[in-house]
């Protein structure tokens, strides 16, 4: 062993190293270094003999320590494969739990889905009641709007059509009035027409009869060509007016300037 070698080598150099001085003892000293030596060669055979048998209880107890992580890979990969199979029962049943509606991680959040739902059905039912009684109310607002929007329209068609009878009237008073005068017209003026072709007596004169006139009435003192067409234009500046202005009121006056722009007339008076 390298050692055992060491030890002798250093024994001798101390040896060698010895004084001059010590010639004396070499008798006892190499008695002693012999019995030395063979202590030593026994020693180093003993540690030779340990040393072979550490390797072997190295390999041993390596051998065994390999043996026991076999031991515990093959444990490992029981208990994982065990594990996993645990487990895939576990998630099967809970499957099955699930699909039957009784697993508790299924039935609780259930339970809550189901009141959220009959809270929101409740308040949808509250939001189109308020819905249908808003469309309600505008229903009638709308109604009773068209209905007074009616009213309004046939009050004012009503007093549009009472209006326009009531023109009409006026101007048939109106017209039946002119014929009333233009017939008196005319007959005073064939009265005075025949009364002029007779025959005047000088010692009998005869008297006028008096004309009893009711109301106001004009009496023209013209021929009759002059009366007719003073009449003539009465009536075209009559009808010029009320095609102009439909529904206005005819005034004297506008009868006057018409009758001026005809032909001027002679003396008139103004009987009551």
């Amino acid at each position: 062993m390298p050692v055992v070698d060491g030890n002798v080598d250093s024994e001798g150099e101390d040896m060698d190293q010895s004084t001059p001085d010590s010639d004396k003892s070499n008798s006892e000293e190499s008695a002693t270094s012999s019995a030395s030596e063979e202590d030593d060669e026994s020693s180093a055979g003993l540690f030779f003999c340990f040393a072979e048998l550490d390797e072997e209880d190295c390999d041993r107890r390596r051998t065994e320590c390999m043996a026991d992580m076999a031991d515990l890979e093959r444990q490992f990969t029981d208990l994982k494969e065990q594990l996993y199979r645990e487990r895939m029962s576990q998630i099967e049943a809970k499957l099955e739990e699930a699909k039957m509606g009784c697993a508790p991680e299924y039935v609780e959040p259930l339970t809550q889905l189901r009141v959220n739902m009959q809270t929101r059905t409740e308040v949808a039912g509250i939001v189109r009641e308020l819905k249908i009684q808003n469309i309600r109310n505008q229903y009638e607002a709308e109604l009773q709007a068209t209905r007074q929007h009616f009213e309004s329209e046939k009050l004012l068609l009503v007093d549009e059509m009472r209006n326009e009878i009531e023109e009409k009237i006026r101007r048939l008073e109106e017209d039946r009035h002119s014929a009333d005068l233009s017939t008196d017209l005319w007959t005073e003026s064939e009265q005075v027409k025949r009364s002029s072709r007779r025959k005047t007596d000088p010692l009998h004169p005869k008297k006028k009869k008096t004309v009893t006139i009711s109301g106001p009435y004009l009496v023209y003192q013209l021929k009759e060509n002059d009366i007719l067409e003073d009449w003539t234009a009465i009536r075209k500046m009559t009808v010029a007016r009320r095609r102009l202005s439909a529904g206005g009121h005819s005034h004297r006056s506008g009868r006057e300037n018409a009758v001026g722009k005809g032909r001027q007339p002679g003396k008139r008076k103004m009987n009551h």
